[in-house]
C-alpha cells in the first residue's frame, strides 16, 4: 500500500477526525459567507473605523472576561455539546446585525452575543481536535482541515459577495444561520468526550505567567495582533480600493487557489522535517508579504500580492500550528489551549485601542501602512514558538 493510499485509509477510519473535518467545512462556509464582510458592512453603514475597530475591542474584552467561567462548561457538558451550545449566539449575532443601523446600541451588544459563542466554540473545537488527532501525523490531519477550509473559501467569499449584492446583507445572514444550525451536526455521529482535567483560574494564570512560556507567548503575541490587522483592516483596506463587494469577494476568492496547493505540500513536511526553519522561513515570508500589501492599489495587484501572501501564511501556520496541538497533547490540553486563547485575546486589548487612535488622527493611508507595518513586525514573532521548552517537538 502506498503511502497516499495508507493516508487516504487512515483519514476514512479516523471518525472522530473526519466529523471535525466536515463540521468544521460547513461553519466555514457559514462564517465565510459573512464574517469578512463585517467590517466592510459596517463601514457601509456609516461607522467609521475607529467605531468599527471599538467593536472588536469590545468582543475582545468581554472574551477576557467571560472566557475563564464559560470554558468550565466543557467538562460538564462535553466538547461537543459544548460546541452546540455556542451556536445560537452565532446564530443571534447573525441576525441581529441586520438591525444594527436603525438600533445603534447593538454596538455595544452583538460583542457580547459572538463572545458567548467564541469562547465556547473555539476551545471546545480545538480541544476535541487534540483529544482525536494523531501525533504523528498531526502535520497531515492540520494540512486536510486548512486544504477543506481553504476549498471552502474558494467560494465562499465569492458567493457571499453576489448574495450581499444582490439580495443584501440581510438575506446573506439568514444563510448563514441556516449553515451554522447544520454545521453542529456531523459532531453528533460519535460519543461526546467529558473526561477533561478541570482547572482553576490560578492554575490557568500560573501557567500563564510562567518563565517556562515566555517566547511561547511571545509567538502568541504576534498571531493575536497580526490576525486582528488581517480580520479588521485588511477588509476595509481592499474594499476601499475596489469599492465593490462583488469584485472583493471574487478575486479574495481566486487569492486561495494556490495555498490549497501549498498546505498539501507543507503537511507533508511538517510530519518529515523539523518545524523549526519551516516556521523560520514561513514567519519571514509573511512578514514581507504585509509589506506588499502596502503597494496594492488595483485588483490585480491585490490578485498577485495577496496569492504571494496567502501561500507563506501556509508555509508558517501548518508546522506553527501542528507544534502547538503536539504542546497540547503534551501537557494539560484543556489548560493550554484557553491559555492560548487568554494570551491572543490580552494582546489585542492593548493592541486595538491603539488602532482607534491610529486611525482617529492620523490620516487613513498613513494609519494602512502602519498598521501593516505592524503586521509585519509581529508576523516575525511567530517563530518564537521553536524557543518554548519542548522545542524538539
Amino acid at each position: 500500500m502506498s503511502l497516499r493510499q495508507r493516508h487516504i485509509f487512515y483519514f476514512l477510519m479516523n471518525k472522530e477526525i473526519n466529523e471535525v473535518y466536515l463540521s468544521t467545512a460547513l461553519l466555514s462556509l457559514s462564517q465565510s459567507l459573512i464574517a469578512i464582510f463585517v467590517p466592510i458592512y459596517l463601514l457601509t453603514l456609516s461607522f467609521s473605523i475607529p467605531q468599527i475597530i471599538f467593536f472588536y475591542f469590545l468582543w475582545t474584552l468581554y472574551y477576557l472576561i467571560l472566557t475563564p467561567f464559560l470554558v468550565k462548561l466543557i467538562p460538564r457538558f462535553g466538547v461537543k455539546h459544548t460546541i452546540l451550545l455556542s451556536m445560537p449566539f452565532l446564530i443571534l449575532f447573525y441576525l441581529f446585525l441586520g438591525y444594527i443601523q436603525t438600533n445603534p446600541y447593538l454596538l455595544y451588544i452583538l460583542p457580547l452575543i459572538i463572545t458567548i459563542h467564541t469562547s465556547l466554540f473555539n476551545s471546545s473545537f480545538h480541544i476535541n481536535f487534540v483529544d482525536h488527532a494523531d501525533r504523528d501525523k498531526m502535520g497531515s490531519e492540520i494540512s486536510w482541515l486548512y486544504i477543506f477550509l481553504t476549498l471552502i473559501n474558494l467560494i465562499s467569499p465569492f458567493v457571499g459577495g453576489v448574495l450581499i449584492y444582490t439580495f443584501g446583507f440581510n438575506f446573506t445572514y439568514i444563510i448563514g444561520a441556516g449553515l451554522v444550525l447544520i454545521s453542529a451536526m456531523p459532531l453528533f455521529f460519535t460519543k461526546d468526550t467529558k473526561n477533561y482535567k478541570n482547572f482553576t483560574n490560578k492554575e490557568l494564570f500560573n501557567f500563564i505567567r510562567s518563565k517556562e512560556t515566555k517566547d511561547l507567548k511571545l509567538s502568541y503575541i504576534g498571531y493575536g495582533i497580526e490576525s486582528e490587522v488581517q480580520r479588521i483592516i485588511w477588509p476595509l483596506f481592499i474594499f476601499l480600493i475596489l469599492g465593490s463587494i462583488r469584485q472583493f469577494g471574487f478575486i479574495t476568492s481566486l487569492t486561495m487557489i494556490v495555498p490549497v496547493v501549498s498546505y498539501y505540500v507543507i503537511g507533508k513536511l511538517s510530519d518529515k522535517h523539523k518545524k523549526t526553519k519551516l516556521i523560520k522561513i514561513g514567519s519571514v515570508l509573511c512578514s514581507i508579504g504585509w509589506i506588499l500589501r502596502s503597494f496594492v492599489n488595483s485588483a490585480m495587484s491585490f490578485l498577485i500580492i495577496d496569492t504571494y501572501k496567502n501561500s507563506s501564511y501556509s508555509l508558517l501556520f501548518t508546522p506553527w500550528s501542528t507544534k502547538t496541538y503536539n504542546f497540547a497533547k503534551g501537557n494539560q490540553a484543556f489548560m493550554f489551549i484557553v491559555a492560548r486563547e487568554i494570551i491572543f485575546n490580552f494582546s489585542r486589548i492593548i493592541f486595538l485601542p491603539f488602532l482607534i487612535v491610529l486611525f482617529y488622527y492620523v490620516p487613513i493611508n498613513i494609519a494602512f501602512l502602519i498598521s501593516f507595518i505592524i503586521a509585519a513586525v509581529f508576523s516575525l514573532l511567530y517563530s518564537k514558538i521553536n524557543k518554548y521548552k519542548n522545542a524538539n517537538i
